[in-house]
């Protein structure tokens, strides 16, 4: 995608005000190679790329991290359903390790929560159990997990999440609740059959 292309450039050169402008920008149907207009899905995939880009390069500013995650979060107001909630945390769900590396943590709390009340209302907690794995993974050793958004009130999905994840999202749960611990040697992370070839 040309916008893409053109916001790591941006970033990249210290242009911070022309990556703003990027990243404010709304997706139009030439980024798509299209004459005519775009679909709810090919807006939010523009949203998550331009998210995704503005995370992963090193040179990206505060504001335009709070400018990428805040159009991100914007998209929900196009999932209103709740399928198109479910697919919004299953993208969050690609780059939410990313938050944790740049240590956004109030970032880190406001998207979780989104996600996690959506799945409660939703009655479908699918990809929440990614999130879960995120702070597991990725979360420093004196993190106090309330502060990310694990909170009981926040986690009453995770009752009814699938058979298939029980064993190991209740693993995550379980040491999620060892946090904060009292000094790094002490946070063991947990290890993943898909890790080990398994």
């Amino acid at each position: 995608m040309k916008k893409i292309d053109t916001l790591k450039q941006h970033i990249n050169a210290g242009e911070v005000q022309q990556a703003l402008v990027v990243i404010k920008s709304d997706a139009t149907p030439e980024d798509f190679g299209q004459t005519y207009g775009l679909c709810t899905e090919q807006k939010i995939q523009f949203a998550k790329e331009i998210t995704m880009t503005v995370l992963s390069e090193n040179t990206s500013t505060e504001e335009m991290l709070n400018e990428a995650l805040e159009k991100f979060v914007k998209t929900t107001i196009d999932r209103k359903i709740c399928y198109g909630h479910v697919g919004w945390v299953h993208d969050l769900s690609h780059f939410m390790s990313w938050v944790y590396k740049r240590g956004l943590k109030s970032w880190i709390k406001r998207l979780n929560e989104i996600a996690f009340v959506g799945a409660i209302e939703c009655g479908n907690s699918h990809c929440c159990e990614r999130l879960v794995e995120d702070f597991a993974r990725s979360a420093p050793w004196d993190a106090v997990p309330a502060e990310y958004g694990f909170t009981d009130e926040n986690l009453r999905w995770t009752s009814g999440a699938k058979d298939y994840l029980r064993e190991w999202l209740d693993k995550d749960l379980k040491f999620i609740q060892q946090f904060p611990f009292e000094s790094p040697d002490k946070c063991r992370k947990p290890h993943y059959k898909h890790e080990q070839g398994a």
